[in-house]
């Protein structure tokens, strides 16, 4: 480095140009210059005349100045600096700097052996990087670590084979563990495994290693082994095996290779027995069938091999339907179009069926659809030729059976046990016992002549009110206001003679066979002027039977079988309420009524002991209706008056005839009366 002494020898050099004074000196001259600083130095020995300090005699001080006038300038009196280019306090000792003061990027010491690196200097931490990091001369002293080689690299160096360096040099590791370092698969770490070597370096070879088989004690010699007595060892000991799954090693016959039959032994070692293995050879067991209707009979079709008796199985393989416990070889065949009894032959084709599970059918010989109850044929389906419907009262002819309509032909076409039912009345052969007959049969009959059968089996037409007071009226007998006397007689009355004809009887006196056959219990008269009704007075007998029975020649009049009229239409409440029914007979010696004749068969008592109204005659051979004639009076006649009851000619209801406004005229009285019987 040039520096300090370059500038000192260039200043020097100024200043000795100065002294010439810009001109040429003549040395030689300034041996005779005066002393003129007094310094005791001529001005060839001061080199600075100017200054007293500065002669050849002085001592040279560093203030960068000649002092001693050697040509040198701060010679011997300047200090060593050293560069320090990285500013780590040392500096670098191949750039010494001289100066009386530091400068600055310099330092005293010289002891930086790399300038270039803050890091590299005396007194710094050794690394182990290949540098003198602390500047002693050494590299990486104590630092380096201690490195064995790894020959066979398994990452265990050889403890006989050490190596110093910073990094592991190629093929070695950072420990000395490693047993043998010819062999990868020797190592500390590696498991042991059975090959004779000491892979895991613990001093014993194939000792506790991984491989290491089982082997299990076979005391049977059956070549499997008993679990319970284990053997590890890479090498297999005597009376040992690998197997370790038997499970009784005292039997040689009780392996997993065996066959399980049935003994009560797991044979096989799965630990199943008998017929809890499915292994089992059942041919060592019994044969059974599954009865899965509970009903004794198994079903061939799933048999059950087996050492025990299944659950819901038995010996028996002839069940025919397992799904059901009532059919087997032991049920009753019945009507279901099953084989209950499992012999193949269903219902009507089974000879043992149960025939009270059969249905009846009859056989329907006129194909009417209806049966004969007396053919009666039992069978599960229904036959041809046969009906299930009994009800044919005969089936020999097909317009005869139930719901057929009824003829009047004396047969019971319908089979309900009724003969000409519906059809009463309506012909000479299916006559009806009286018209409340033929209603009562048909219920819609009209007013109209029908057949009637007499209580002493006469047949006959009679004309039946079927309209007033509830219908089933008979026609017996009529009076008829036309001036002939028909009715002359008691005998007329209550014989069995008819005269005049139902369909004359509104014009001529008329009397049916009805009047001496038919009963009953009403009598109902009807007039073109009035309908009364009297109920409960015959009492089931004939007519004429009520008359003779109530006739009695010695009274007046007979008792009173009724104490009121029912009435359908012509009589007022008040009227009503005045009459009395009775029944008086002719009376030819009239009694009752001295100097007359009149007579009477039924009307109202009112005010005498003879008739108001009603049928009757005066038989005295009178042609026409007389004043004297109360038979048939109207009813706009008959004015009651009250009086005492039962003192005469008061009734027993106190009331009697109002005379005054009595007619005896004929024009007075009722064109005609028609008598009926129900």
């Amino acid at each position: 480095m040039r520096g300090l002494p370059f500038l000192i020898l260039m200043a020097l050099g100024c200043r000795t140009g100065d002294k010439a004074g810009g001109g040429s000196v003549d040395t030689g001259a300034l041996a005779d210059v005066v002393d003129e600083d007094g310094d005791g130095f001529a001005a060839d020995e001061d080199c600075d005349d100017s200054d007293a300090s500065i002669n050849a005699g002085a001592t040279e001080t560093c203030d960068g100045i000649d002092n001693d006038c050697d040509g040198e300038v701060d010679e011997g009196v300047t200090d060593t600096w050293y560069l320090d280019q990285d500013g780590d306090g040392y500096g670098d000792p191949e750039q010494p700097v001289e100066d009386c003061s530091q400068p600055a990027g310099s330092v005293s010491a010289p002891t930086d052996c790399d300038d270039g690196d803050v890091d590299i200097r005396p007194g710094a931490a050794e690394r182990c990087d290949g540098v003198d990091n602390d500047c002693d001369g050494e590299i990486d002293e104590e630092v380096q670590s201690t490195w064995w080689v790894d020959a066979d690299g398994d990452g265990f160096g050889d403890p006989a084979s050490p190596l110093l360096d910073c990094d592991p040099p190629p093929g070695s590791g950072d420990n000395d563990q490693d047993c043998d370092d010819l062999r990868a698969d020797a190592a500390p770490g590696l498991t042991e495994i059975c090959d004779g070597i000491d892979n895991d370096c613990d001093g014993d070879a194939d000792g506790g290693a991984i491989d290491a088989p089982t082997w299990y004690a076979d005391a049977d010699g059956d070549a499997y082994g008993d679990a319970a007595a284990a053997v590890v060892d890479c090498m297999q000991p005597s009376a040992t095996v690998a197997d370790a799954t038997d499970c009784d090693d005292r039997a040689f016959d009780v392996n997993p290779g065996a066959t399980e039959v049935c003994n009560s032994i797991d044979d096989d070692c799965d630990g199943a027995i008998d017929d809890a293995d499915a292994s089992v050879d059942l041919s060592s067991g019994g044969q059974w069938y599954a009865d899965a209707d509970g009903d004794g009979f198994g079903d061939a079709g799933a048999p059950r091999s087996a050492c025990l008796q299944p659950a819901g199985s038995v010996v028996d393989a002839t069940d025919c339907d397992d799904g059901a416990a009532a059919v087997n070889p032991a049920g009753n065949e019945v009507c279901n179009s099953i084989d209950d009894d499992c012999d193949g032959a269903v219902d009507d084709a089974d000879s043992s069926l149960d025939l009270s599970s059969s249905q009846d059918f009859y056989t329907d010989g006129d194909g009417d659809g209806y049966g004969d109850a007396s053919a009666r044929v039992q069978a599960c389906q229904q036959p041809s030729g046969a009906v299930v419907d009994a009800t044919d009262c005969d089936d020999a002819v097909a317009s005869t059976h139930p719901g057929a309509p009824e003829a009047c032909d004396a047969i019971d076409q319908d089979c309900d046990g009724d003969i000409d039912e519906g059809v009463l009345g309506t012909g000479p052969v299916c006559p009806a016992e009286s018209c409340a007959g033929v209603l009562s049969d048909d219920p819609s009959a009209t007013d109209d002549l029908y057949w009637l059968e007499g209580t002493g089996g006469s047949l006959f037409e009679a004309w039946c009110d079927m309209t007033q007071d509830g219908g089933g009226w008979t026609l017996v007998a009529s009076v008829v206001n036309d001036g002939s006397r028909n009715w002359t007689s008691l005998t007329t009355f209550t014989d069995s003679t008819t005269f005049g004809s139902v369909a004359s009887s509104q014009t001529d006196d008329f009397k049916s066979e009805a009047m001496s056959e038919i009963e009953g219990d009403d009598m109902m008269v009807v007039t073109d002027d009035y309908a009364f009704s009297f109920h409960a007075v015959l009492g089931m007998v004939e007519t004429t039977a009520f008359i003779q029975a109530e006739y009695d020649s010695t009274q007046c009049n007979t008792s009173f079988h009724a104490s009121g009229a029912d009435w359908s239409d012509g009589l007022t409440a008040a009227q009503a309420a005045a009459q009395n029914l009775i029944v008086r007979p002719l009376d030819t010696n009239a009694t009752c009524f001295p100097g007359s004749n009149e007579n009477a068969l039924l009307g109202f008592q009112n005010a005498t002991c003879c008739w108001a109204g009603g049928l009757g005659n005066t038989p005295g051979g009178q042609a026409t209706w007389s004043t004297h004639d109360l038979s048939l009076v109207q009813a706009a006649t008959m004015l009651p008056t009250t009086c005492t009851a039962g003192v005469y000619p008061c009734n027993d209801v106190g009331y009697q005839l109002d005379y005054s406004s009595f007619c005896y005229g004929t024009s007075c009285k009722v064109a005609y009366a028609e008598l009926y019987v129900r």
